[in-house]
């Protein structure tokens, strides 16, 4: 059983009023679509007492149940009051309460009032970009004098680019062969990539070999991978996931073209982290003289290596990032320009694993050093490899021949490599004041 319960204090404003919430959480990266979204039961203060809101007046709610960042709004009923002492007097309260079995962490970044949803309108104006980064919108296109401010805090959604010559003809080459009939994996796999422009990679695995990979009584898993933004600063926290509510329309289209006896789930692809042990000496030239620049270089080359659809968005590099040669990896390292010379290098692999006899997951690590072959393979065949932010690059003084060593702790960083403990947040806003200015700042969620 799941019970939280969140208050939110609002003033300049008055009964019978529209609140409009919009509410940045963090990304809900849902394991697969088996989750089901919690019951948000909303609730105002009147004198000292909780009185349930009604249906009607909850008017809007696209977060699913604060599953993702949306828009709320709230008709105020009209005997709410201020004259509470349970919580501070003079503004006015609701309260949402969230209830059911519900298995995830969610954090209240912003919050931000009068928010509205636009969209983008086709006016035979060129436009080349799927989507539009955050705070890209900072003005109306005729002045509003009832408006002192526009800000974007979040960049646009549910942007497409438009179908290419190519696209096209595997859509109409898949129709052709199909006619609509999906009987193998293959041709499930590319109805949902026809469907659905906006994933780069989808996997099916049918109940038979892979019986350990899927959900009790599952006869169809199907991992899904989303087209990804480009990354600046890469950050493990950044790779792409399907949210909760893609999830949902994927599982409703699957369910229209399966027979109804077949039973599938749709899961989040499962990312399994290695970070590389290396020694290096850099070339010595007057463009190489800074090591640390050097360090970082070479960093960022070997996270590409590790993800090359980092770079390119193609769903063979999704294949290609389930198993990494040792050697193949010391010869990119040799190869790049500003490297002299590479020894001692591993492979650290960090994954998660059931328990056969408590069912938890448990934190695994094998370091290749220890292995008897010099590859890195993904545990699952699901599983995708992704690199760690920053690997262990020590710098050579010499030419020198330096073995490669088993992992220490002095390798590790704590958190995401040297787990010390987890415990399960919540979403960590007890209490929030909302000032409501009588010149409103307009919130934008673009929708393209």
């Amino acid at each position: 059983s799941f019970d939280r319960q969140s208050y939110f204090g609002i003033d300049n404003i008055s009964p019978l009023d529209e609140l409009t919430l919009y509410l940045e959480l963090t990304d809900l990266h849902p394991t697969h679509s088996v989750i089901k979204k919690p019951n948000v039961r909303w609730s105002y203060l009147v004198d000292n007492t909780w009185i349930p809101l009604a249906n009607n007046q909850i008017i809007d709610d696209t977060t699913d149940g604060f599953l993702k960042s949306g828009l709320i709004t709230i008709q105020l009923p009209a005997d709410i009051n201020t004259k509470n002492t349970i919580l501070p007097s003079g503004i006015y309260w609701i309260a949402a309460q969230l209830n059911g079995n519900v298995n995830y962490n969610m954090n209240l970044l912003q919050l931000y009032t009068n928010a509205i949803e636009v969209e983008r309108v086709d006016n035979g104006v060129p436009f080349n970009l799927s989507f539009l980064p955050a705070r890209a919108i900072s003005q109306s296109e005729l002045p509003i004098p009832e408006i002192e401010s526009i800000f974007q805090p979040s960049a646009s959604f549910g942007g497409v680019v438009e179908e290419n010559y190519d696209q096209f003809n595997t859509r109409v080459s898949e129709l052709l062969r199909t006619k609509n009939r999906f009987i193998t994996t293959r041709d499930l796999t590319q109805a949902i990539l026809n469907k659905f422009p906006s994933l780069v990679y989808v996997q099916c695995l049918a109940n038979g070999l892979q019986t350990d990979l899927l959900l009790d009584n599952m006869d169809i898993m199907i991992t899904v991978v989303p087209s990804l933004s480009e990354i600046t600063d890469y950050d493990e926290d950044k790779l792409p996931y399907v949210d909760f509510e893609e999830l949902t329309e994927i599982t409703s289209f699957v369910k229209d073209i399966l027979p109804a006896s077949t039973k599938f789930v749709v899961t989040n692809p499962i990312f399994e982290f290695i970070k590389v042990k290396c020694n290096v000496l850099f070339s010595k030239s007057r463009i190489n003289q800074n090591i640390n620049s050097n360090i970082a270089r070479l960093n960022e080359d070997i996270i590409k290596f590790i993800s090359p659809w980092l770079i390119s968005l193609d769903g063979a590099n999704f294949k290609d990032s389930r198993v990494i040669y040792l050697n193949d990896l010391i010869n990119f390292i040799k190869k790049r320009s500003y490297v002299k010379y590479v020894s001692g290098v591993s492979l650290l692999h960090f994954y998660k694993k059931k328990d056969p006899v408590t069912n938890e997951l448990i934190n695994v690590l094998k370091d290749s050093f220890l292995q008897t072959e010099d590859v890195i393979k993904a545990s699952l065949p699901a599983a995708i490899l992704a690199p760690m932010s920053t690997h262990f690059i020590e710098i050579l003084p010499s030419e020198v021949f330096v073995p490669s060593s088993k992992a220490g702790i002095g390798h590790f960083k704590i958190g995401k490599e040297l787990i010390l403990s987890e415990e399960l947040n919540q979403i960590n806003v007890d209490k929030v004041v909302i000032n409501q200015n009588k010149i409103p700042t307009f919130t934008l969620t673009l929708k393209l």
